[in-house]
């Protein structure tokens, strides 16, 4: 019969392995605990700090850097074609515009024009402003313009946020491109009111006068 000695070298030997893979097992351990508790930082992290910033810049509306709130185009003939935009730059950023003229009722394109531009606040729209301006001489003299009615669409691309670009549409009121007949037509109706309105001005201003003198004569 034989008996094994475990209190010899070898018997030490044995008893110091499992204590050093007892250890490294700890140590492996706390490693993996270690690490559960980064990502369980970076998760809280990311739920209270990354996502309602996230959140927020998608929020964020256009109008906090560009606000337009009319645009309305005036009946004219091709190329002679004014505008009227009451629009408000609030802090400089960079974006782009589409712009498009869609004949009615059936509100297909006829031209379209649009452009990259770096907006600022201290610009200022030309005076006087046109369509051929606006749409970037896209809808000048085209022959796509022929007499009838059509409205404006406009369309404007804030990229002041990354990966969140904001965007704007503007539609304008029906407006009517004239031939020349009946642009002339207009003219000359605007010019006999205006006749009419400053003949009034100027007997109102002769009866004032009149009446006038005959206090003065009393």
């Amino acid at each position: 019969m034989v008996t094994e000695n475990t209190s010899g070298p070898a018997g030490r030997v044995r008893a110091g392995g499992a204590g050093a893979n007892l250890g490294a097992g700890n140590a492996r351990d706390a490693i993996k605990a270690g690490a559960r508790k980064s990502e369980n930082f970076a998760s809280w992290v990311i739920w209270l700090v990354v996502v309602p910033v996230v959140l927020v810049m998608y929020l964020l509306p256009a109008s906090i850097w560009y606000e337009i709130k009319s645009v309305t185009v005036l009946d004219g003939t091709a190329g002679n074609i004014h505008m009227s935009v009451d629009r408000t730059i609030h802090r400089a950023f960079q974006g782009e515009y589409y712009t498009s003229v869609r004949s009615m009722p059936d509100r297909s394109v006829v031209c379209a024009g649009g452009s990259d531009i770096a907006y600022d606040p201290r610009s200022s729209l030309p005076d006087p402003l046109t369509l051929a301006w606006w749409t970037g001489g896209a809808c000048d003299t085209t022959p796509a313009l022929k007499p009838g009615p059509y409205v404006l669409v406009t369309t404007f691309e804030v990229d002041a946020v990354p990966f969140f670009t904001k965007y704007v549409e503007v539609t304008s009121p029906v407006f009517n491109v004239l031939d020349n007949k009946e642009e002339m037509q207009i003219e000359f109706e605007q010019n006999i009111q205006r006749q009419v309105i400053e003949n009034l001005i100027g007997e109102t201003r002769s009866l004032k006068r009149e009446i006038e003198s005959l206090k003065g004569t009393k």
